[in-house]
């Protein structure tokens, strides 16, 4: 049966480190929001908030149309984002009603106070893409970050939390996903 697992939760959450591995350990394909915006960035250029989020928009159409295809030759895959529950739901249960699909989330989160941190210092340490970095929107996104634990997207299928506040035993959660997704 092929399978999506959907990593999801909060900016600095380390969705995008959980999500790479599993995928790796799973041999699927990875598929990350921000991969696909930055690539945009490059191509197309930034200015302001406003272009920046409308690259954003265009990242999660580029993830589902790629979601799509994979799925159509029935290839699983890992996806990671900061999901909006209701309009990630839509497009998964499109996309689950053209090819039937597994679907195991993977809610990442953390306390307020971690992810805040974690937000300023990978903006302040050079290795994140210039285009993320909107020092203009730091006081909106640490009011979201504040809060640390995010709804999943509301779609039928199993959920594991994953609080990573502190460290996290990677290989019990590989096993809780890899039980999830069942035999295949």
């Amino acid at each position: 049966m092929t399978y999506v697992v959907v990593v999801t939760g909060p900016p600095a959450s380390g969705k995008t480190t959980l999500g790479r591995r599993m995928a790796a350990d799973l041999s699927v394909p990875f598929l990350a929001k921000d991969a696909i915006k930055e690539s945009l960035y490059d191509s197309l250029g930034w200015t302001d908030k406003a272009g920046s989020r409308k690259l954003g928009v265009a990242s999660f159409g580029v993830l589902y149309v790629v979601l799509s295809e994979l799925l159509a030759v029935g290839v699983s895959a890992v996806i990671e984002a900061p999901f909006d529950p209701e309009m990630a739901a839509k497009e998964l249960e499109t996309l689950r009603g053209r090819y039937p699909f597994e679907l195991v989330q993977v809610l990442c989160w953390a306390e307020g106070q971690t992810l805040i941190e974690r937000y300023r210092s990978r903006n302040g340490s050079g290795d994140r893409h210039p285009g993320h970095i909107q020092t203009d929107l730091l006081a909106d996104v640490e009011e979201y970050l504040a809060v640390g634990k995010r709804d999943p997207v509301a779609i039928e299928g199993a959920i594991l939390e994953v609080d990573t506040t502190g460290p996290v035993d990677y290989e019990v959660v590989l096993e809780d996903v890899t039980r999830a997704i069942g035999p295949g």
